[in-house]
């Protein structure tokens, strides 16, 4: 038996207004980059596509707000250079996958995951060292949750429902020398 318990939090419900979303899905499903579309698992992703061409760079301001928000909340916004990606995904269909999968890349500190229109069925899954699924208890529409990027988790879209979230990273890039004076 695992004692695993995922580190995560949630960090607010914060919803996007809904023709936005609509819109950003329409584009989303219109896209021909062979890279995005991924037959195989049923999901779509803007993360390979260049940033300011990308549907979801309309909320650029809103995921900067919320990563400045964030450090804030963990007390590191002004001790820390640090950068915002985030991304799409769609899962359009019954089945659809995100195989396990972490964020480290040796820069980013903070993940974050975004269920802007969540399914019924929690999909969303940490994995402990043996492979086994750890649902976080909610999953509702507008949760905003942060973990350290770190963490494995994957997504079994085990619905016939449409779901979308936004992804995204928090960056480190250095620390300040003098916290005081760090100009964001």
């Amino acid at each position: 038996m695992s004692n695993f318990k995922p580190v995560y939090w949630l960090h607010d419900n914060i919803k996007l207004p809904k023709t936005e979303v609509e819109e950003v899905i329409s584009q989303l499903k219109k896209t021909n980059f062979r890279l995005e579309i991924k037959p195989d698992t049923g999901t779509i992703s803007s993360y390979h596509q260049m940033f300011y061409s990308r549907p979801d760079y309309i909320w650029k301001d809103v995921y900067s707000k919320i990563a400045e928000d964030i450090t804030k909340s963990i007390g590191i916004y002004n001790s820390v250079y640090y950068e915002t990606e985030f991304w799409s995904q769609l899962y359009y269909k019954k089945g659809s996958i995100h195989l396990p999968h972490q964020h480290n890349s040796g820069n980013s500190c903070i993940s974050f995951v975004h269920f802007v229109k969540p399914t019924k069925d929690r999909c969303f899954n940490f994995l402990d060292n043996d492979g086994n699924d750890h649902a976080i208890p909610e999953q509702n529409e507008g949760d905003l949750i942060c973990f350290p990027s770190y963490m494995w988790h994957r997504v079994i879209n085990i619905s016939d429902e449409e779901r979308f979230v936004v992804a995204g990273n928090i960056l480190i890039r250095y620390q300040s020398d003098d916290y005081e004076f760090c100009d964001k």
